[in-house]
């Protein structure tokens, strides 16, 4: 008897294997079920279904300080390598830039880049299919620049610094005295190539939207979610980017939307406005056919790489490519606590502020 209820106590366990397994499984399946329910209905910030923040590897600090806000803000958002400026993509794309000027400049018969004396606007032309492949469901296939980070380039072995293009493709000479913002630096494409990544993420991904990108250095109003959740609705339904923050640029410029429609907030009013010239890239919302937009200008050559991307998404939203708003005040600001990954002189830096923000008090 004893060695038969051994050999049943066996059975039994043999049997109850598989049920615990299914079991658990079953668990594990119920609780990814109940995490994406429970994303779907707390957007990030009130409005977003996917949140980036675009980091340095070694910023280990500025890391820690983001997930201590997403905690603050109940909020989940997936941290994303940035393009390190010694990076050698960086270096292939700066090569492709100075290729691509020096043959647009030889195509209207003028000298080399290097040797270039005065301000020129080029020939420029904006692809025709913009639009179509901005609102359809199609995959953007690679094309134009989207290459340019993984495909080296012969370039002269003596390159002076190049500057920045303005408006859609106007060149200026090099001088030594000109501001730094105009200066084509190494930093400057690095920013934009790790902007660029994050964007072509989200159209290939294929997600519904609204996104929201992030760099690491910000700080927000505790009740950004409850702002935004009353301004979104005031939005029209072909809007293409929200300004979340901004400087440099005067966002309350035009009428704001709807402003009899906007709640009263505490402390602060806060509405949305068209957008008027918007510089800083440390906060903004994409909506999914915007994400598309985007992406088809960015790398249309030669206007990729061809000055620093808050330049670009300013001149593109102030000569009407982008439909675009910001908050304003702005509800994300830059914390500003170390020194800047990408310009050099900070003395005369935007200065914003929060009314009550979250890291006020730490």
């Amino acid at each position: 008897m004893t060695a038969m209820s051994s050999l049943l106590q066996i059975t039994n366990r043999r049997r109850a294997i598989p049920l615990l397994a299914l079991a658990l499984l079953g668990l594990a399946t119920m609780s990814i079920m109940l995490s994406a329910r429970h994303q779907s209905q707390h957007p990030v910030l009130g409005v977003a279904s996917q949140a980036f923040v675009i980091s340095l590897p070694s910023r280990n600090i500025r890391r820690r300080d983001m997930y201590r806000l997403a905690k603050m803000m109940n909020a989940r958002w997936d941290i994303v390598d940035a393009t390190n400026t010694v990076d050698p993509a960086v270096a292939r794309i700066l090569s492709h830039v100075r290729r691509t000027r020096e043959h647009a400049l030889i195509d209207t018969r003028h000298s080399s880049y290097d040797k270039l004396s005065d301000e020129i606007d080029m020939p420029f032309q904006w692809p025709e299919r913009i639009e179509d492949l901005a609102i359809s469901d199609a995959s953007i296939p690679a094309h134009g620049s989207d290459n340019w980070h993984s495909s080296p380039v012969e370039a002269p072995e003596d390159e002076h610094q190049m500057t920045c293009a303005t408006k859609d493709f106007t060149l200026f000479p090099y001088s030594p005295d000109m501001p730094d913002w105009l200066i084509l630096s190494a930093p400057r494409v690095a920013c934009w190539q790790s902007h660029v990544s994050v964007i072509r993420r989200i159209v290939d991904e294929k997600a519904a939207g609204p996104f929201i990108i992030l760099e690491d250095d910000v700080d927000m109003e505790k009740d950004t979610a409850r702002r935004l959740r009353a301004l979104w609705p005031l939005l029209p339904q072909d809007w293409d980017i929200v300004f979340l923050g901004h400087c440099w640029s005067n966002e309350a410029h035009h009428p704001p939307l709807h402003p009899e429609l906007t709640p009263l907030f505490p402390l602060r009013q806060t509405h949305i406005h068209p957008s008027n010239g918007p510089k800083c890239t440390h906060a903004y919302a994409i909506s999914r056919a915007g994400a598309r937009r985007l992406l088809l200008h960015l790398r249309h050559i030669p206007f990729a790489y061809s000055r620093a991307i808050d330049q670009a998404l300013s001149w593109l939203v102030a000569s009407g490519r982008l439909n675009s708003f910001s908050v304003v005040p702005s509800v994300v600001v830059q914390r500003k606590t170390d020194g800047s990954d990408i310009n050099k002189n900070t003395s005369k830096a935007w200065r914003d502020d929060l009314v009550d923000g979250c890291f006020a008090r730490t």
